[in-house]
């Protein structure tokens, strides 16, 4: 089961999709009502740090997980959270990381919380951030997707 702290660099649509994903994998009906009391607690269990503080004093407004993730939504995610992720990708520079593999896993980090953004623009915001000699190469090939690009 994963955990969530609530810090600003978690994602916490991340954390949601895991627990779902550790609830079908153990098959329990995370949706059921007889279940609803277990799951929340379960949930909740795995609540870290300022999160798991801050359910304390939320507790009795929260009766089932769907509750739960909208409290979490709007506690911890900013409302400029968009803006910011996309200014912290279009900053994010392979010249700054170890090597390819960092620059990657950093973009990749970044973009699987940026909602709505196409695909030229997300290949735009990867390719800017190369170094000159593999941004040439991603053009050249004219790489259409993120996937094409880091395979080059």
């Amino acid at each position: 089961m994963p955990h969530y702290g609530g810090s600003l660099g978690e994602s916490l649509e991340l954390f949601l999709d895991q627990a779902r994903l550790f609830f079908e994998a153990k098959n329990i009906d995370y949706t059921h009502e007889d279940n609803r009391k277990r799951v929340l607690a379960i949930m909740v269990s795995n609540l870290t740090g300022q999160a798991a503080t801050w359910y304390i004093t939320q507790q009795h407004e929260i009766a089932d997980i769907t509750a739960l993730a909208a409290a979490l939504r709007r506690e911890f995610i900013p409302p400029v959270l968009q803006e910011r992720l996309r200014d912290s990708l279009d900053q994010l520079k392979q010249r700054e990381c170890r090597d390819l593999t960092e620059y990657v896993t950093k973009y990749r980090q970044l973009i699987s919380r940026v909602k709505d953004m196409g695909k030229l623009d997300k290949i735009t915001l990867f390719t800017r951030g190369l170094v000159s000699q593999t941004r040439s190469e991603v053009v050249y090939r004219r790489c259409s997707t993120v996937h094409e690009a880091v395979n080059v």
